[in-house]
């Protein structure tokens, strides 16, 4: 983690990093390690590293029935602590940690999690965690985040007095994120999931509404309208080797599949570089 705006957040995330994530993604040696009770004083005297993803972990004691944490009352902790973006970035890797160790919080403290950032106009963070949902584990299966993401658009727009770019903007990511049902992470296979998003089409309905704001600014305003330009969107598609990313061999098919069914929908207004980025499970980039 980067440090934040509070030494009391930085301590609150390094123990869930310490005592939550890291301790989850041991290997069952390293567990016996940490658990032994005759371990400790070489653990403690004489550091062992070993690499946790992208990062080096220092083993250190740890009694699975005194030493942890509650995953929610940390999380809330932290949230609570939250000021800055960078305060916000933070909280977003613990949430992808979380996910990466076993999909540790329930459905409802993720719901809560994106609740408070959107709240707090993190809007961005979240639209990268959808963007990457392989890797987070955010989605947009839930009617409740395809609402609250439906609100933080508008109020993107709204809260800009809707200028052109704030509404641009939003026309593009309200696009974008209605691209991104049809992938299966996001539901996109699910009749129960199709059935509420036709029956309720406000995820639907909000580019109509940004596109016909965006159409009267420019008609009023002719010297707003971007020159035409190709975005380079189709031949990036065909470079896209698997949809949201991190396919197996043995996911190659499905992802195969997928990648046909999303891309005929692309929104217009994405960059080739922000398709390629989607595509491929990175996040949105905003």
């Amino acid at each position: 983690f980067e440090p934040t705006s509070s030494p009391e957040l930085d301590d609150i995330l390094t123990t869930i990093r310490d005592r939550i994530i890291a301790i989850k993604l041991l290997n069952k040696e390293q567990r016996k390690i940490v658990k032994n009770p005759l371990q400790r004083a070489f653990l403690e005297n004489e550091p062992q590293i070993v690499p946790i993803g992208d990062a080096d972990y220092r083993l250190r004691p740890f009694n699975f029935g005194k030493d942890g944490v509650s995953r929610r009352k940390s999380l809330r902790k932290a949230i609570d602590l939250a000021k800055t973006d960078n305060d916000w970035r933070q909280i977003g890797k613990v949430m992808r940690g979380f996910y990466r160790a076993g999909d540790l919080l329930h459905p409802r403290h993720k719901m809560a999690f994106a609740r408070r950032a959107l709240w707090a106009g993190q809007l961005g963070l979240i639209l990268n965690m959808l963007g990457a949902a392989k890797q987070t584990g955010t989605t947009l299966e839930e009617e409740e985040m395809r609402m609250l993401i439906c609100l933080a658009l508008r109020k993107h727009a709204a809260d800009a007095e809707w200028d052109d770019e704030a509404v641009r903007t939003a026309l593009k990511w309200s696009e974008t994120v209605n691209w991104m049902m049809d992938f299966n992470v996001h539901g996109g296979q699910s009749k129960e999931v199709r059935r509420q998003v036709e029956g309720r089409p406000f995820m639907q309905a909000l580019p109509v509404l940004f596109a016909s704001r965006l159409a009267i600014i420019l008609k009023e305003n002719p010297s707003l309208a971007p020159a035409q330009s190709t975005t380079g969107v189709e031949e990036s598609a065909t470079e896209v080797d698997d949809v949201q990313g991190g396919a197996t061999a043995g996911e190659e098919a499905e992802g195969e599949a997928e990648e046909s069914q999303v891309d005929k929908s692309v929104p217009a207004l994405l960059s080739a570089e922000e398709y390629t980025s989607i595509a491929t499970g990175q996040g949105l980039g905003v």
